[in-house]
């Protein structure tokens, strides 16, 4: 599959879009959308640190015209907002006494001419406000801990964004550089002036690149196989040695909030 290192490239091609699967805040807060963070654990095969994601497909979805999946978060069209946010998927692990630390799969889109392509997971907003926009907003995110069916908590796991960026241009939004880690609490991603931000921006968490690995077959556990798929260097999750884990899926949500000062 293709990749491509600036997601904001596909932006301006232009896309054709399909749903997603993000889950939106409550209608009324039109400035806060929420996103799904997961991951998957199996019985081991090999006792070693992980460094490798899974396989699982994530929707393919526009980063323009995303639908929005019910709850709608701007049933009025606000004109500021959070348009999309990308869910992260760190795969499926072999339980290990190890280190792990996950890298999330990249997010397929459509392009108008059909084919698929490979971005970093991104968070849209738009503002139309027009003048009346005080000092502009900020992006922020939290994660909050990850815990299984049960609610059995994966104790320790942190998930840690960076490398985040906007297209080239003196009218994008800023993208706080360095590794934010979100599980730590409330961190500012973006932020604007009066005269930065206006319309609408989509900020690309990382760069695709590929990766192969080598995962267990389905008919055969015992059997492994190449595999090979993209990821993003702007999305990761650590988990550290000897932590306690069932052999299931764990989640957690991640909140993310425009503020503006008007």
């Amino acid at each position: 599959m293709k990749t491509m290192k600036n997601m904001m490239t596909v932006v301006l091609l232009g896309t054709v879009g399909l749903g997603g699967t993000v889950t939106f805040a409550e209608s009324n807060d039109y400035n806060v959308a929420t996103s799904e963070a997961k991951i998957n654990f199996v019985k081991s095969l090999e006792e070693e640190d992980i460094e490798i994601p899974g396989i699982t497909d994530p929707e393919i979805v526009d980063p323009e015209n995303p639908e929005n999946p019910s709850p709608n978060p701007n049933p009025e069209n606000h004109l500021l907002r959070i348009n999309y946010v990308s869910n992260f998927d760190f795969g499926t692990w072999g339980s290990t006494t190890n280190n792990i630390t996950a890298y999330a799969k990249a997010q397929p889109i459509y392009l108008t001419n059909g084919e698929v392509q490979d971005v970093a997971p991104f968070v849209s907003t738009i503002d139309n406000r027009g003048t009346e926009r005080g000092n502009g907003w900020t992006l922020s995110a939290t994660a909050s801990v990850l815990t299984d069916e049960n609610e059995n908590e994966l104790k320790g796991a942190q998930i840690i964004l960076s490398n985040a960026s906007y297209n080239d241009s003196e009218l994008a939004p800023q993208a706080v550089q360095g590794d934010k880690n979100i599980s730590a609490g409330k961190q500012v991603l973006a932020n604007t002036t009066a005269e930065t931000g206006a319309g609408q921006w989509s900020m690309a968490l990382g760069n695709v690149k590929e990766f192969t690995t080598q995962l267990p077959t389905q008919e055969d556990a015992s059997v492994l196989e190449d595999v090979t798929y993209d990821i993003t260097n702007g999305v990761r999750i650590e988990i550290p040695r000897n932590t306690v884990t069932n052999n299931t899926e764990y989640s957690g949500t991640i909140t993310w909030e425009l503020e503006t000062s008007v």
